[in-house]
Parts: C-alpha cells; structure tokens; sequence
C-alpha cells in the first residue's frame, strides 16, 4: 500500500492551518501537494502550475487563508507562488531572477523572501498589487536576507559574510538595515547569529545562535536592540522557531540524552517543555 506523511507548516490567527503532503501511490507516483485546513476542518490540497516532481514547499499562511511557499518548476528553475483565499495561484519571479524563493506573508497580502541572480542572493518585498521592493545584505553576502515579514513591512532574515560567519538582518519598514550579533555568538565559518524564527509587529525578532563550539541557542531582540540569550532548563542544543504579537517564542530543544522537546518562552523569560519528538531541519538553499 502507498506510503503518507503530512506537515503543518504555518497556522492563522482563526485557526487555518497551512502545510504539505508526501505520499505514494499503490501503483503510481509519488506526490506531494500543498494543503489548506481550514477553520472549520475542510481540507483543499492545490500544486502550482508546472510544478517538477515533489518539491513544492509551503511556508505561510495569512488570515484570509492566502498561503505563500516556492517550488522548482519544469524549468529547473525555483519560483515563489501565492495561492489567493479564492484558490487562485499566482507564480513570484523577482526581477532578474534565475530562482524565487517566497519565506511568508503578512495579512496585507506582502510576501518576502529571495532571489538569487548572476550577482548572488537578494532580499525582496512583494507587495499584495505585485510591485517589488529589493534590497541586499551587506556587502551583497550570501544567503537569507529576508527570511520573515510582519504586518507593517519589517522583515527579518540573516546573511553569511565573506568568512562564512552569520550575522542577523532587520529591514525596518522606512527601508533601513539593522545588523544584529549575539554576544556570545561563533566568529568561525557556519557559526554566528540566525535570524529565523519571525518578527512580531512590535519589532521584535527571534532566533538562535551557534556559538564557538557549534551548539545552538535561542535568543530575542527587541526593537530598542536589547539581546537576551536563553536555553530552556536541561537544554544542550536550542533552536527558536517563531514568536507571536507578545514576545512568546516557540521553538525545540535537545536535553543530555538525545530527547527533542518542545518549548514556549514567555515573555518574562520563562520556558517549559511541550513534548518530546524529533527536530525538524531548516531548508538549505543550493
């Protein structure tokens, strides 16, 4: 018989719940479509157009059930698409781009993300009448720089220099860069500072860290540039996934005995483990 896997990947604020199948047919090919749940508990699977194979990716979902994500099409090309709340797709090709990447959307409809033309990898902003905002890292660097967006347009992401050391990135919404290092962060290469795990709309980011010895931690930024490290108790490897409208961050944690838990930080600075399971892993892009 066929074999089924299925990954929620974003929720809204009315419940809707974004995310991706993986299965195989008994005979038949193996497929992996999007999926929308909605509220109610309706379930409506979709594919962008000329999608090749199984490499469609859903990354966010707005409260109108716009949902945002990127695929390899037929081209051998990456592209962003949007599916609209009416089940209408529309395909994101930045300007210039050999590939689109979309990360998320914000409820205005704006989808950030990056593209990587002959001069290397770009951040853009698309707003929901389809014009584009770009911007680069400094120095042109490689490799996220918009990673996350809020409802006001700021959007974070990170970027490697050129000694492969990772720094954090913020465009504030007036288009200016903010370039952000957690004290105890790496110098070495694949070491340094992640901005990954969203931006409410107060400003404020979350993320981890990997530091000189190669063991990530979580941190949070506020918007006046005050850093706090942190680990939930028992933590030896921390990776903050997202945080909401109040500071609270959720993300995963590994204790001394190879066990996965999940955690939520409030935002007074106390965590507590949810459950145990496996760490899911970032997508790398080539």
């Amino acid at each position: 018989m066929g074999k089924t896997g299925t990954a929620a990947g974003d929720i809204n604020d009315k419940g809707a719940i974004a995310g991706q199948t993986d299965f195989y047919a008994d005979p038949g090919p193996k497929q992996c479509p999007g999926f929308l749940l909605t509220s109610k508990g309706k379930l409506k699977k979709f594919e962008p157009p000329d999608v090749n194979g199984c490499s469609e990716d859903t990354f966010g979902i707005g409260n109108d059930n716009s949902i945002v994500g990127d695929y390899e099409g037929n081209d051998i090309r990456f592209h962003g698409f949007v599916r609209a709340k009416n089940g209408a797709i529309a395909v994101i090709d930045a300007p210039g781009a050999v590939d689109t990447f979309a990360s998320d959307l914000n409820n205005g409809g704006a989808v950030a993300g990056t593209y990587i033309d002959d001069n290397g990898y770009h951040g853009y902003i698309r707003a929901a009448d389809g014009t584009f905002t770009t911007f680069d890292a400094p120095g042109g660097a490689c490799c996220d720089p918009a990673n996350r967006i809020n409802n006001l347009g700021g959007v974070e992401g990170d970027y490697s220099d050129p000694g492969g050391v990772n720094h954090g990135l913020i465009r504030n919404p007036d288009g200016s860069l903010v370039v952000y290092d957690a004290l105890d962060a790496g110098k070495g290469a694949g070491q340094g500072t992640y901005g990954f795990a969203g931006i409410n709309d107060a400003g404020t980011v979350a993320g981890y860290y990997l530091d000189a010895n190669n063991v990530s931690h979580g941190y949070v930024r506020s918007s006046d540039g005050t850093l706090t490290e942190f680990d939930p108790p028992g933590s030896i490897w921390t990776v903050a996934w997202d945080i909401n409208a109040n500071g609270v961050v959720t993300g995963t944690y590994m204790d001394q005995f190879a066990n996965f838990h999940g955690f939520l930080r409030a935002h007074d600075g106390t965590a507590a483990a949810r459950h145990k399971g496996r760490q899911p892993m970032r997508r790398q892009k080539n």
